[in-house]
């Protein structure tokens, strides 16, 4: 975890920075969540998320296993998004990707070019206004692997009434995520989702 432990110093010297404003990030009770989910679930290896930001997420799924790559897509509007990126190459070389832009747009034209599931699990945590959330959901479930894992934050009213809720609910309505578990710390709330496999007509 030494890798995690300067990454969290990283993040705290950043957020505690008043000249610097930083959209967000994830709380220490999310964190060691995830890192719990992660080592419950030994087969997951190929991590993509929505949401980069400061890399919490990146750096508390990449200290679990050496064995887990992620694939991380962000707008990059924010100036200490390439600075957190690479200290994350330093601290975990050659196991995360970094995609910038429009996720309406980019996850579309991945979905061009890799014809098959190849993740294992999936953090949705990017643009938070409808359609955004849905989009990206739609378009990373088809590359989880059937039974892979997918988490969603943000899967309450104070932060996903515009979009995260709605996305959620719908996809277990069409039967094509079921609900696993919600987990609720301070006032964050994160949902846990399995993707099922297709039924035959």
């Amino acid at each position: 975890m030494d890798g995690l432990n300067k990454f969290v110093e990283s993040v705290i010297s950043l957020v505690s920075n008043k000249e610097q404003f930083v959209e967000g990030f994830m709380i220490p009770k999310q964190s060691q969540q995830l890192i719990e989910f992660l080592q419950e679930h030994p087969e997951i290896e190929t991590i993509a998320e929505t949401g980069f930001n400061v890399g919490m997420s990146s750096a508390a799924m990449l200290s679990v296993r050496p064995n887990v790559k992620i694939w991380s897509f962000d707008l990059a509007e924010h100036n200490y998004v390439i600075k957190q990126k690479h200290l994350i190459d330093r601290l975990f070389p050659l196991r995360h990707t970094l995609l910038i832009g429009d996720t309406t747009q980019t996850l579309p034209n991945l979905n061009k070019l890799i014809k098959e599931p190849v993740f294992d699990f999936v953090f949705i945590d990017g643009g938070h206004v409808a359609p955004v959330p849905e989009s990206d959901m739609r378009n990373l479930l088809t590359l989880l692997k059937p039974g892979g894992f997918m988490c969603i934050d943000d899967y309450n009213l104070l932060y996903g009434y515009y979009g995260v809720i709605q996305a959620v609910d719908a996809l277990i309505e069409e039967k094509l995520l079921e609900k696993i578990t919600v987990y609720e710390a301070n006032d964050r709330s994160w949902v846990y989702c399995k993707k099922l496999k297709p039924t035959s007509p």
